[in-house]
């Protein structure tokens, strides 16, 4: 895996040095851990991960320190099913990767949620319907600023 500086994005991302077949287990995540009470008032919550245990949440893994973290926190979000070759899924207490389909060499590893994971977080399946969600969710505050 190499990080690389993506056209047309100030955000680092991970591609692949060689072929990564389907079904390939990356993880898990490292950083800080945070409950609920000890999260930092002013914490930039961007690299933040949810735990569950029993269907309730039980912590925060954040990735946001590259000293505290790994290479995972590179990962970039998957804007739509067809660029998705990551899926996150927490195993246990952790958050692993795993390819849901092969990756050619020099393709940006990209993530979004296992279906369960997703559903527990109230997220839509896909990166590209939380894009949507988002853009009309921004519509609609525009709109308001208008009236």
């Amino acid at each position: 895996l190499v990080f690389k500086h993506l056209a047309g994005s100030r955000e680092a991302g991970v591609c692949s040095r060689e072929y990564i077949p389907k079904g390939t287990r990356f993880g898990p995540l490292v950083g800080e851990i945070y409950t609920a009470d000890s999260v930092p008032k002013d914490a930039n919550r961007k690299y933040f991960w949810r735990i569950y245990v029993d269907g309730e949440f039980h912590h925060f893994v954040d990735g946001l320190d590259e000293t505290r973290s790994n290479w995972m926190r590179y990962v970039n979000p998957a804007h739509s099913a067809a660029d998705q070759n990551l899926a996150a899924c927490q195993n246990g207490m952790e958050i692993y990767f795993y390819t849901v389909k092969p990756v050619p060499a020099g393709a940006e590893l990209l993530v979004w949620y296992c279906h369960d994971f997703a559903r527990r977080l109230r997220y839509p399946p896909s990166g590209e319907l939380m894009m949507q969600k988002l853009k009309q969710s921004l519509l609609e505050v525009k709109q308001q600023q208008v009236e």
